[in-house]
């Protein structure tokens, strides 16, 4: 049972305050101050807010959001966008007018064009205001999803602009972009919970509740070329390390306050569990020293943290508190509840304050913290809210910022702004609008040669990129720009011209990664060379890879644009007398080579790498090992979680060779590689039909699943990184329906390990019936090509109740006798 607070624990009262007076709870990091930009009742239950070039603040507000402890009538339509605007020019809002109203949880905003993009449940609108008087007049559907509305939090959400001029978003695969007038939706590897941010290279950052800072060292295009190598290494990495929270208050009104690991024997937060909204700062208004950290808003602590980036082997990042024992900024006030961060025209960094005091949601809210909500009072008032500014305290604010008044000169001159939301805004205006001046991309082309500063050269290319205008000659040149992260840049722009193999472009680009020292350069340059899908390009990728592969993303850069071509690049480096000597990295490389080929299944390709592991003598047999690792490593699960054999047309020849050559590895693979009429070969195990009751429990639980479950577990039941781990051809999934519903039916909390790998997450508690827990197991017991037996209400009731009433999740430990 979840034990109630001590006795004798003082917790401060949390009255809701007036803005003026929350101002005064706030400590904060030296050198700085708080602004009030805007307040209730000029905002209700704000969740994420974005300025327009016209210097308006447009606001999203989630009124419906648990409205109750027990959310009742969250599904009412009472939310709203709202734009705000600074009449008198004193800094603080004062003016409102309703974009969009009646809404039903709406999540995300970013304004556009002459309207917004906007993500409600189930769908992505882009809403126009035809006739400028601010409210939104026509709706376009550009895309539909599942979720939002039983889990706000679970479901897609976010905006942001990337220098490709695409728009990414948090918890969700897609991305969107407005191409000859038209909005096209394309793929991500998704990432992230609620919020997302990019830094000054457009490196795409992210978190989850209980893990405050995660993101992408690479553009996420590059890891869907191949499917059969999954990931790139980079990809959804975690960047912080350190959870610890330093609120400045006690706050045992936190979800799983009773367990020891969660709050300090002061009862104040241990490590965060509730981040949210990150936002790297590319401003000038909070002074000298700030300028690319992250800031990550924690509200079940009242506070927002700060991370400083340090870079990791000349690629990877590595972020660190930038305080011990104390926050960018806390508030003694319960009800302070920062849940997104932005940046403004002005340079300063912008809060969202949601200001209530029930902030989980009801799928969540443990007993021990609704008796707080209630004995405290925290579930009303409702409808507050505020948006804060934090400066430097010698800030001076500029003057009102209007760009849609600037000139096309000056637009261009403000890519090289020292303003990250001032760059981003003009590259936006120019690529939507350059078509009212041609002369433009003359203007972008002396910057993008000529600007002195090089994120004003890299915004350059971008933009011309955007707008179509990038030729052979403007590649070339900034190729060779002396600043990497230009360089970088136009690298991936050229792939146009790489796609279409032309050999000076290719030419350039392989020597620019022979000769820099600089890793990420290096590394864009294999991954753009995969865009030309040619033996010129592999040949290319080849002799990088034989200078240097002892990195995983090195490895996964170059195997991620060779899809069906690992055995051509195999023989090209085994060809090679450079790679008869075993160097770091080689050895994990041709494994990784051999499992995608296996993964794809094609006999051909299959076949000829075992004739090559078969052909490596004795002092290449580190090769021939490596091979056979990765065809193993390659090889699928069947339907009841058994490997299946490596399948080729016929008995291959030289098996005797290769268990030579493989020493003590040979008896296994041989045992591993099948082909029809093998002795002692295992048929395919038949999977039994369902029957029409249990393909009926199948389809219902597949719904519930789809609206649940996938937004962490993924559609695929692959997983995410940060998130929940995989269901697909897990031993989790294959095992005992003893352990499965007690999972689902309780929760489970971590740390457990699936796969190999272990996670230190939890899954909440399933508050369904019966016969709806049976449904989505027997969905995730027979989809993806499992074959395990379904699941029926009767187990499930019966397994409840030999159970008994259970409040907390289970651990892996305690189901580890379940098997």
């Amino acid at each position: 049972m979840q034990p109630d607070l001590p006795a004798d624990l003082v917790v401060p009262s949390a009255p809701a305050l007036s803005a003026e007076d929350e101002l005064t709870t706030f400590t904060l990091a030296p050198g700085l101050r708080v602004e009030l930009v805007a307040a209730d009742p000029l905002i209700n239950d704000p969740i994420a807010a974005e300025f327009d070039e016209r210097g308006r603040l447009w606001v999203v507000e989630m009124l419906g959001y648990m409205p109750n402890v027990d959310g009742t009538g969250e599904a009412e339509p009472i939310g709203k966008i709202a734009i705000l605007s600074d009449e008198d020019g004193d800094g603080r809002m004062d003016a409102r007018v309703e974009f969009m109203k009646d809404l039903v949880l709406p999540r995300s905003v970013h304004p556009c064009l002459d309207g917004a993009l906007v993500i409600l449940p189930g769908q992505v609108l882009f809403c126009r205001d035809e006739d400028g008087d601010g409210d939104a007049d026509s709706t376009e559907v550009i895309d539909t999803f599942n979720g939002g509305i039983s889990s706000p939090e679970h479901s897609l959400n976010g905006f942001e602009r990337t220098l490709d001029n695409w728009y990414r978003c948090a918890n969700g695969r897609v991305k969107y972009r407005l191409r000859a007038g038209q909005w096209e939706r394309a793929q991500t590897t998704g990432g992230g919970q609620w919020g997302i941010t990019k830094d000054d290279l457009g490196r795409i950052m992210f978190n989850g509740n209980s893990d405050p800072l995660r993101g992408d060292l690479f553009p996420s295009a590059y890891s869907l070329r191949n499917p059969s190598l999954g990931n790139l290494a980079g990809m959804n990495r975690r960047f912080a390390h350190d959870f610890s929270t330093w609120p400045v208050r006690i706050t045992p009104g936190v979800n799983r306050g009773y367990r020891p690991a969660t709050l300090r024997d002061d009862f104040t937060l241990n490590r965060v569990t509730g981040t949210c909204g990150p936002h790297v700062y590319r401003g000038t208004g909070l002074g000298e020293g700030f300028n690319g950290d992250a800031f990550v808003p924690e509200p079940c602590g009242n506070l927002v943290k700060r991370y400083r980036f340090e870079i990791k082997d000349g690629l990877g990042l590595d972020a660190k508190l930038a305080y011990q024992g104390r926050e960018f900024i806390a508030s003694t006030d319960e009800r302070f509840r920062p849940v997104n961060a932005f940046g403004g025209p002005d340079g300063g960094l912008y809060l969202v304050d949601l200001y209530r005091g029930i902030l989980q949601h009801r799928l969540f809210v443990t007993t021990f913290l609704r008796k707080q909500i209630l004995a405290r009072g925290l579930d009303k008032p409702l409808g507050l809210g505020r948006i804060w500014r934090i400066v430097s305290e010698d800030h001076e604010a500029p003057e009102a910022i209007d760009l849609s008044q600037s000139t096309w000169s000056e637009l261009v001159a403000a890519l090289a702004s020292p303003n990250g939301w001032l760059r981003d805004t003009a590259q936006r205006i120019l690529v939507e609008e350059w078509e009212e001046a041609p002369f433009v991309e003359d203007l972008l082309i002396d910057l993008a040669q000529e600007s002195p500063h090089a994120l004003g050269r890299l915004h350059a290319l971008w933009t011309l990129a955007g707008i179509g205008s990038v030729d052979r000659d403007l590649i070339l040149a900034a190729i060779a720009d002396p600043d990497p992260r230009v360089a970088a840049a136009a690298v991936r722009v050229g792939e146009e011209y790489l796609s279409t193999g032309r050999k000076e472009i290719v030419g350039a680009v392989e020597a620019l990664a022979l000769r820099t020292g600089d890793a990420r350069l290096r590394h864009q340059c294999v991954l753009s060379l995969g865009a030309v899908q040619t033996s010129v390009g592999d040949g290319a990728i080849a002799r990088i890879l034989t200078t240097d592969c002892s990195t995983a993303e090195i490895q996964t850069a170059s195997i991620s644009g060779l899809y069906t071509r690992e055995a051509d690049l195999v023989a090209t480096l085994l060809a090679d007398p450079e790679w008869e000597e075993e160097r770091p990295g080689r050895a994990n490389l041709l494994k990784q080579l051999a499992r995608c080929v296996v993964r794809q299944g094609t006999a051909g390709p299959i076949e000829a790498l075992l004739r090559m592991s078969s052909e490596q003598g004795a002092a290449q047999g580190w090769r021939a090992r490596a091979l056979c690792a990765g065809l193993l490593a390659g090889r699928s699960k069947g339907p009841k979680g058994g490997l299946r054999p490596v399948m080729v047309t016929s008995e291959p020849k030289g098996l005797e060779a290769l268990a030579a050559v493989l020493g003590g590895d040979g008896p296994a693979t041989l045992e591993a590689i099948g082909w029809p009429g093998k002795p002692g070969l295992p048929e395919d195990l038949v999977i039994r039909p369902m029957t029409p009751a249990e393909q009926g429990r199948f389809e219902r639980g597949a719904l519930v699943f789809r609206d649940l479950c996938s937004t962490c577990h993924q559609a695929s039941g692959r997983g995410q990184a940060g998130m929940a781990p995989p269901l697909r051809g897990s031993e989790w999934v294959f095992g005992s329906e003893e352990r499965l519903v007690r999972i689902l039916a309780h929760g489970l909390q971590g740390p457990i390990r699936v796969d190999g790998k272990q996670w230190d997450m939890e899954m909440p508690a399933f508050a369904g019936s019966p016969e709806e827990v049976a449904s989505i197991l027997t969905y995730i017991r027979r989809e993806w090509g499992h074959g395990a037996d379904p699941v029926t209400a009767e187990s499930v009731e019966r397994i409840l109740e030999e159970c008994g009433p259970r409040a907390d999740a289970w651990t892996a430990a305690e189901l580890d006798t379940l098997r």
